[in-house]
């Protein structure tokens, strides 16, 4: 019996702190015109993804550069000798 009162006890306490009532939805539910706030858990992850997206995009750049070159190439030399230069330098 007492393990209830308890309990009762602490989720009174829980509920005086707060007076809205809503259950959890605190003050983003109160003001709408408040830009809601993510988790930091959230923030983190986004923030790894991105920059595993940004390590990624850098490994491949050059790979990328170098196979367009090349295709550029190609398609300039079965247009004739004259038109394709030596070599298409990138940077």
């Amino acid at each position: 019996m007492q393990r209830q009162g308890r309990h009762m006890e602490r989720s009174g306490s829980k509920r005086a702190l707060d007076p809205g009532g809503s259950g959890g939805g605190g003050d983003d539910e109160r003001d709408p015109k408040r830009p809601r706030v993510p988790a930091l858990a959230s923030v983190i992850v986004e923030a790894l993804k991105l920059d595993s997206l940004q390590k990624l995009c850098s490994s491949l750049e050059p790979i990328l550069r170098r196979v367009v070159s090349e295709e550029v190439e190609r398609a300039l030399a079965k247009l004739g000798p004259a038109a394709a230069p030596a070599r298409i330098e990138g940077r």
